[in-house]
């Protein structure tokens, strides 16, 4: 889970997850402008938190890691879910992603 600053629309949550989407080793990102957290789903041997911190920033806003060490360092071939942080909602990123696709 990534905790983003400086959104204040639709607009620049889309800009946010285009951002991380282009990361290598990015599976899925879901922005909710709302709670202002990025779900990112990943594999660690291809890319870290540091490089989606930047690949946000690069795009014009802070993010902040939100996630407990043994997160991060799953088996290689293994994609982190950082979606699975206490307090997240059940729901995957992809699902979240899908169901809105479904609104529009």
């Amino acid at each position: 889970m990534l905790a983003l600053e400086g959104m204040t629309c639709a607009s620049c949550a889309m800009r946010i997850e285009k951002g991380l989407k282009k990361v290598p080793g990015v599976r899925n990102a879901s922005v909710n402008l709302a709670i202002e957290q990025a779900a990112v789903t990943y594999d660690p041997a291809q890319t870290n938190l540091e490089q989606m911190v930047r690949s946000v920033e690069a795009v014009g806003y802070k993010a902040t890691p939100q996630v407990s060490p043994t997160q991060e360092t799953m088996p290689l071939g293994t994609a982190a879910n950082l979606s699975d942080a206490p307090g997240t909602p059940a729901a995957s990123p992809f699902q979240e992603d899908e169901q809105s696709k479904r609104k529009r």
